[in-house]
């Protein structure tokens, strides 16, 4: 929805389609990262100590991303691919997380609820393990601890 204040009616809606999950994670990033740059712009820059809008699902009660990221995990203890669980987290909360807010949770995530996996597990130069979470570089899979 395009508005020019967020307590207006909007002015036109923008409908986005990708067959790429690349395409929704960008798409979704650039909205997450927009629509905060409204806020800011309406409040004039200025924190607040209440606020309920779109799409702020924090406000809501039982909202927990650690608990919907195990459950994008199978039960059978094979992993999946981070950007697969990216996406999903993307479709559940649409633009209210940006994809750096959800590998910060994975982040904190692991070696405690998740393990997670990189191939190749040394990097190219130093030959040290790898700790990045660049899927594109590497094949990143998740997967529960047991």
């Amino acid at each position: 929805m395009i508005k020019v204040k967020t307590s207006h009616l909007p002015k036109y809606r923008l409908i986005f389609g990708s067959n790429h999950p690349d395409g929704l994670i960008l798409m979704a990033d650039n909205m997450n990262k927009k629509w905060k740059e409204i806020l800011a712009k309406e409040r004039g820059n200025q924190g607040v100590l209440f606020e309920f809008g779109f799409p702020d699902l924090t406000l809501y009660k039982g909202f927990d991303v650690k608990t919907d990221i195990m459950n994008c995990l199978p039960e059978t203890g094979k992993g999946i691919l981070l950007k697969s669980v990216i996406v999903k987290l993307i479709m559940k909360y649409g633009i209210t997380f940006s994809e750096k807010e959800y590998i910060q949770k994975i982040r904190e995530m692991e070696n405690r609820e998740l393990l997670v996996d990189r191939f190749p597990p040394l990097t190219e130069k130093s030959r040290k393990p790898v700790r990045s979470y660049d899927y594109d570089r590497y094949q990143i899979t998740l997967s529960k601890k047991t």
